[in-house]
């Protein structure tokens, strides 16, 4: 058997070569040194094969291929990894197309870290080519009864490709409640996603054409087995989008973002229904909080209430610190969390009555400082303060506390109304005044003047109308709880109701 050291030097012209790029110039040497073809090149053991892949020289790669037989594609290197391991972690699809067109094999062949090409390409979050394998590789590989790859691959699909995850899961069931090599289960994954999710980060326009309309879902079954209306009404919002997006700039992406919102809500539905098929209810419940506080400190509202809608005891599960979902929720400043706790009926009393293991209350949760990412989302320092008095906060200053909430916010409203007065007039009697001293001097000096006056108007309406905005809606806009009214008069009796209108 050669030494490998003394392979590689004497194959170093070809490894400069294939690694170079240089397609005669590899040609030349295989032409005369064939046994260099599927020789190791380095002392990883990599082939000419391997170094061209991961180079991702496409034209080297078509002409090795041709040379080679399907057997020796898949000889692997010292590390495990074939050809076809090292184009996943390239990510260019059409070196995969090559190799697999030649051996189909390759596609269940894995690496020394249990690993097959699919699961690599989905790692390296190369969307193209994890779409192409996926396609390619048998659908038994995935089966989680016999091997962990479709519990890795499901996790990391929903990082990315939310379609295969949900595909996934509705063809092994089994793989909701599977873990990956990490431990993690889709469940924990989907809750560490918030951009999956309608309610975050979204502004009142984007919102408002996500919510408007209806698109193609997957897995909706054939057009025929729906009814006439739905059909008819299939081929209505399928125009509509389309037209958006032929119309519309950037809607492409606005129609891609609720896609990815109903393939994520889906996928956890399907998730949901599944989990209650762990035997051992130790790990069902561990599953189940794990996931749950995650989606709380994200403010993920759409998955709590999704999970309190199949299990709803999980109201009453605590994190190591014994805090159950809403004392969290006021922790992190989840508003929209929190407001479900007007929901809970008389349950609320004691669930807002908890103390956690530091012998802490609810108030106390919010007389804790905020956290910095949930502050940097208000504007000014006047506005935190609002906001967090609006989570019971007790602050020192110079104003009352309860001064934040209506009186400081209206004051500086009025002050920035007549700063922007103020600064308008300044620059008009500025402007007429320069006019009247230079128009018998200057016919053309009017235009200038306009000019010159506007810009710093107009700067200063840019930077200071949106604070504007933004302190009039927290003032005087719903608040940041979704509170139900009381009724004036509970539903009763005609007698009652009698009574309450004399």
């Amino acid at each position: 058997m050669a030494d490998p050291k003394d392979a590689s030097t004497r194959y170093l012209p070809l490894y400069k070569a294939v690694d170079g790029g240089d397609l005669e110039a590899t040609k030349k040497f295989l032409d005369q040194h064939p046994d260099a073809l599927c020789s190791s090149l380095s002392t990883d053991g990599d082939t000419a094969l391997h170094i061209a892949v991961l180079a991702g020289h496409v034209d080297i790669v078509e002409e090795l291929v041709g040379r080679i037989s399907a057997l020796e594609l898949a000889v692997k290197q010292k590390y495990g990894s074939t050809a076809l391991n090292f184009a996943a972690i390239g990510g260019v699809t059409e070196i995969a197309e090559l190799l697999v067109e030649k051996n189909r094999k390759l596609l269940e062949i894995p690496n020394d870290h249990e690993q097959i090409p699919l699961v690599v390409a989905a790692l390296y979050g190369h969307r193209d080519l994890v779409q192409y394998l996926y396609l390619k590789t048998p659908i038994e590989e995935l089966d989680p009864t016999s091997k962990n790859h479709g519990a890795i691959l499901l996790t990391a699909c929903i990082m990315d490709e939310f379609y295969i995850a949900l595909d996934l899961v509705q063809r092994y069931p089994l793989l909701a409640i599977a873990e990956d090599t990490d431990k993690d289960t889709a469940l924990h994954i989907l809750a560490q996603k918030p951009s999956a999710f309608p309610s975050i980060h979204l502004d009142p326009q984007k919102a408002s054409l996500i919510a408007s309309g209806d698109i193609e879902m997957p897995h909706e079954g054939p057009p025929h087995r729906r009814s006439f209306t739905k059909r008819v009404l299939h081929r209505i919002s399928e125009a509509f989008w389309k037209g958006l997006k032929l119309c519309v700039p950037g809607f492409t992406s606005i129609y891609e973002l609720k896609l990815t919102h109903l393939q994520a809500r889906e996928l956890l539905t399907c998730i949901c229904r599944e989990v209650p098929n762990l035997e051992d209810e130790i790990k069902l419940e561990a599953v189940l909080r794990k996931a749950l506080f995650e989606a709380v400190k994200q403010g993920i509202v759409e998955f709590v209430t999704e999970i309190m809608k199949h299990y709803p005891e999980v109201v009453w599960f605590y994190d190591d610190k014994d805090r159950n979902i809403f004392f969290v929720a006021t922790a992190e400043r989840q508003e929209k969390i929190f407001s479900l706790i007007y929901k809970m009926g008389a349950k609320k009393n004691s669930l807002a009555t908890h103390w956690d293991k530091d012998f802490n209350n609810m108030l106390h949760q919010a007389a804790f400082l905020a956290p910095s990412s949930r502050l940097d989302r208000v504007s000014g320092a006047a506005l935190q303060m609002q906001r967090e008095l609006q989570w019971f906060k007790i602050l020192t200053s110079r104003y009352r506390e309860e001064d934040f909430l209506q009186t400081v916010p209206t004051k500086l409203m009025v002050g920035l109304s007549m700063m922007f007065f103020s600064l308008a007039t300044m620059m008009i009697t500025f402007g007429v005044a320069l006019f009247i001293v230079l128009r018998d001097r200057i016919a053309w000096v009017s235009f200038p003047i306009i000019l010159l006056a506007s810009l710093p108007v107009t700067l200063f309406a840019l930077l200071q109308f949106p604070l504007l905005v933004e302190i009039f809606i927290s003032t005087y806009g719903p608040g940041i709880f979704d509170k139900p009214k009381k009724n004036l008069c509970p539903s009763g009796s005609t007698r009652s109701s009698t009574r309450c209108f004399r």
